[in-house]
Formats: C-alpha cells, sequence, structure tokens
C-alpha cells in the first residue's frame, strides 16, 4: 500500500486480517508514520469488530496500518458474503 488506501478485512483475534488487498495478520494505529513515537501508543482496539469485516483507511508498511480510520463495518449477513467470497469460511 502507498499513500491513503483503503484495506478490506477480516477481525479475527483482534487482529485484522487483509483481504483487499491482500496481507498477512495487520495491526491499526490513528499514529502517522513520521511520528517520534512507537506505533503501538495509539494503537485502535478491535475488540468491537471481533468476527467482522471492516474497511480501513491509512496508509500500510510491514504489518502496521498508519493513520488508520475504521470507516465502516459490515453486519452479519455482509460479513458471511465477504467470507465466501474470499474463502474465509
Amino acid at each position: 500500500m502507498n499513500g491513503d488506501d483503503l484495506v478490506l478485512g477480516i477481525v479475527e483475534n483482534r487482529t485484522f486480517k487483509p483481504l483487499v488487498p491482500p496481507g498477512g495478520e495487520t495491526r491499526l494505529t490513528r499514529i502517522q508514520m513520521q511520528a517520534a513515537q512507537p506505533p503501538e501508543s495509539d494503537e485502535i482496539p478491535l475488540d468491537e469488530y471481533e468476527g467482522k469485516a471492516i474497511m480501513v483507511q491509512g496508509r500500510g508498511t510491514s504489518g502496521w496500518i498508519y493513520s488508520a480510520a475504521v470507516t465502516d463495518e459490515a453486519g452479519p449477513i455482509l460479513t458471511a458474503v465477504v467470507r465466501k467470497v474470499f474463502g474465509q469460511e
């Protein structure tokens, strides 16, 4: 990813798993990439999104999405469709 991108993924075990574009487990932080503090200092807790498909906007690199914001979350029906389409059943 480069620039502000939109990333669709599923939250499992309080971890964001990107589907579009695909990637490994990713953590979300509100911190900007250039900030002189660790990304963990403003990590976004994902408990409320557990088991859901969410859309995240931000700048991704090496296991983190910086300047992240959850822009949308799917309900149970749409989450089931996302899982089916991406083979995440």
